[in-house]
């Protein structure tokens, strides 16, 4: 993983850095006194580049990966691949809301309407946000909330997943209350 693409970074980091101030997380500062502590219990020299292994390490560990798209872009399938293949934890945020709600999306909408899933969903994210070494497959419109999507950068290298709306529309949709016609699809892409 290129270390120029991920950093995770605090709530504060990211007030500073949409000011132009560069900022930068302590964990390799961190890291680096543990590792002298640990030469100066031990009377030995550590390798000189533990300190950034480690810090590497516990970085990866605790990125997520965020996928964010359009629906049936197929965030779902990327997000069981990556995290079989970086030991991550899948997570797919419209699942979990079924399951707390025991009821599919299409009826959540019909019984609660939008905003209530829109809500639930800032509660999902809320949740998810503060875990680490996750792959998350976010639902179509997470990526419209500044407030999740905010939260989910701090620790999560964003991903969109860009399938073609034409692609997207010769699917079968079936269950997703925005897309009552394929066209539908291309209002959302304009949107998002």
């Amino acid at each position: 993983m290129d270390d120029r693409l991920v950093t995770l970074e605090t709530k504060m980091m990211a007030a500073f850095r949409r000011r132009g101030v560069r900022a930068f997380n302590g964990l390799y500062m961190l890291v680096a006194q543990a590792v002298r502590s640990q030469e100066i219990v031990r009377g030995k020299t550590l390798p000189e580049d533990m300190p950034s292994r480690i810090a590497r390490e516990l970085r990866d560990r605790s990125l997520n990966f965020v996928l964010v798209g359009l629906p049936l872009s197929g965030k779902s399938a990327c997000v069981r691949s990556l995290a079989e293949a970086y030991r991550k934890t899948p997570v797919d945020t419209d699942a979990l809301i079924e399951a707390e709600i025991r009821l599919p999306i299409s009826d959540i909408f019909r019984f609660h309407g939008e905003p209530y899933f829109r809500q639930k969903e800032e509660e999902i994210a809320d949740r998810l946000y503060r875990l680490g070494n996750q792959a998350i497959a976010t639902g179509g419109g997470m990526i419209e909330n500044p407030k999740i999507m905010e939260k989910l950068k701090q620790n999560g290298l964003i991903v969109f997943l860009d399938r073609k709306p034409e692609d997207i529309m010769k699917l079968t949709i079936e269950g997703r209350p925005l897309l009552r016609a394929p066209e539908d699809i291309l209002r959302l892409s304009e949107r998002r």
